[in-house]
C-alpha cells in the first residue's frame, strides 16, 4: 500500500484554510494532519506532528515576517518536513526560497498545481536521508577541505557557508537572506540574518551595536587585504545594521586586525572574522554537542582585549 503524504496547514485566513482543505482532499493519497491558524502553533504542531509537507502562508496579521523567520527553524528543528510557501506578493516568494523553503507558490495557483507539489515534495522527503548532526559536520568538513582559495571555488565557497551559518546559528538567528553588494563593478556576496537570540553573546550584539541583523562576508581569497575590512567598514556605517563577520580562508594581518580593533574602539560598528582554522573547531564543537557560538564569543572577546 502506497505511503500517503501527511501535510500540515499553517494559514491565518480561515477561508483560505479551508480552500485548501478541500483541495487536498480530492487527493486519495494525501491526508491533512493539523491546521496551524495561529502563526506561534507552526513551530510546536511541526516538532510534535513531524508532517510530510507544511503548507506555510507567508503573510500573517501580526507580523509580516513572522513565517519567513520560522522556515530556518523549522529546517533545524524538524529536517525531514518539507516547505511548501504561499504568498500573493513574489519578493515573499524569493525571500522564502533564500530562508530554506523547498517549493514556493503564488497564491492563485490551480488546483492540480498545489497537488503535484506536495507529491513532489514528498516524494523528495521519502527519498531523502536525514543526517545526524555529527555526520553532518563530517560532511562539511569534508567539503571545506577541498575548496581552493581562489575564483575558481568561490561560488562553491559561497554555497558551503551558506550552509553552515544556519547550521552553526539557526537556534540564535533567523531569516537567512543573500543578497550582492556593488563596488567598482565587482559583486561582494553577503549573508544577512536578524538576531533573535537571549544568549548573552547575541544579545549584547544586538543591543549594545543595536543592530537588529548581522552580515557575513564571504572571502575564498589567499589573503586578506585591509581594504576588505574597510568596504564593509563603510558599508556597515551606511546601513542599521552594525555588525558584520568577516568568513575568510586564512587569519588576517595583524594591519587588519588593528583596522577591525580601530571600529571596536569607536563603539559604533563592529567586524568580526572567522577563519578555515575556527569553522574546523565550530564543526568538532557541533559534533560534541556544545555550542559553535562560544567560538565566535572567543574571538569577540580576543578583539576587545586589544
Amino acid at each position: 500500500m502506497t505511503k500517503r503524504s501527511r501535510v500540515l496547514i499553517a494559514d491565518d485566513d480561515e477561508v483560505y484554510r479551508g480552500g485548501l482543505r478541500l483541495t487536498l482532499e480530492t487527493d486519495t493519497g494525501i491526508e491533512i494532519i493539523g491546521e496551524a491558524a495561529v502563526i506561534d502553533q507552526v513551530l510546536p504542531l511541526t516538532r510534535s506532528l513531524q508532517p510530510d509537507v507544511l503548507l506555510l502562508d507567508l503573510r500573517w496579521r501580526n507580523d509580516e515576517d513572522a513565517a519567513l523567520r520560522k522556515i530556518p527553524q523549522i529546517n533545524k528543528t524538524s529536517p525531514a518536513t518539507r516547505v511548501i510557501a504561499i504568498s500573493a506578493h513574489d519578493d515573499l516568494l524569493l525571500r522564502a526560497k533564500s530562508a530554506g523553503a523547498n517549493a514556493a507558490l503564488p497564491k492563485e495557483f490551480p488546483a492540480t498545481v498545489l497537488l503535484t507539489t506536495v507529491r513532489t515534495v514528498s516524494d523528495e522527503r521519502s527519498s531523502r536521508q536525514v543526517l545526524p548532526v555529527e555526520k553532518q559536520a563530517h560532511v562539511f568538513l569534508r567539503r571545506l577541505t577541498t575548496l581552493v582559495p581562489g575564483i575558481q571555488d568561490a561560488k562553491r565557497y559561497e554555497h558551503l557557508m551558506e550552509q553552515l551559518i544556519p547550521f552553526f546559528f539557526a537556534d540564535h538567528l533567523s531569516n537567512f537572506k543573500n543578497q550582492s553588494r556593488s563596488r567598482g563593478g565587482k559583486e561582494i556576496p553577503d549573508l544577512i540574518a536578524y538576531i533573535e537570540s537571549n544568549h548573552p553573546f547575541w544579545a549584547n550584539l544586538r543591543d549594545h551595536y543595536e543592530s537588529e541583523q548581522i552580515i557575513f562576508d564571504m572571502k575564498n581569497t589567499k589573503a586578506l587585504k585591509v581594504g576588505e575590512v574597510l568596504k564593509l567598514a563603510r558599508y556597515l556605517r551606511r546601513r542599521t545594521i552594525h555588525v558584520g563577520v568577516i568568513i575568510t580562508r586564512v587569519q588576517p594581518s595583524e594591519s587588519t586586525l588593528s583596522e577591525a580593533h580601530k571600529m571596536f574602539e569607536t563603539g559604533d560598528d563592529l567586524v568580526l572574522f572567522l577563519t578555515d582554522d575556527l569553522i574546523r573547531e565550530m564543526l568538532r564543537s557541533k559534533m560534541q554537542g556544545n555550542e559553535p557560538t562560544d567560538v565566535l564569543n572567543h574571538v569577540y572577546l580576543e578583539l576587545t582585549r586589544k
